[in-house]
């Protein structure tokens, strides 16, 4: 962290669905020394969204429980995406 001029992380390692490690290091707020709390401190992604999401439909597409070319609200379960769009959203438009 020192070496890479890193303020705070937070870590979680998940197995089986399961929390196996979790740990907060150096601090939230630089200013106010607030530590890193990983059940609670807010981490803004940015762009890492991107490859979990495409490394998820990766492993979905080999074991051939997803279809790319399928429509995307095939496999909404707790929201649907409007169709707003001259073509339908597919999963590969993800």
């Amino acid at each position: 962290m020192k070496e890479q001029n890193i303020v705070g992380c937070g870590i979680t390692i998940v197995k089986d669905s399961r929390i196996v490690f979790t740990k907060g290091y150096g601090f939230a707020d630089l200013k106010s020394k607030k530590p890193i709390y990983p059940a609670n401190t807010l981490f803004r992604t940015v762009s890492v969204c991107k490859v979990v999401v495409a490394t998820s439909l990766m492993i979905l597409k080999e074991k051939e429980l997803i279809d790319f070319n399928s429509y995307v609200n095939k496999y909404l379960t707790k929201f649907k995406i409007e169709d707003k769009f001259d073509k339908l959203i597919t999963v590969a438009s993800l």
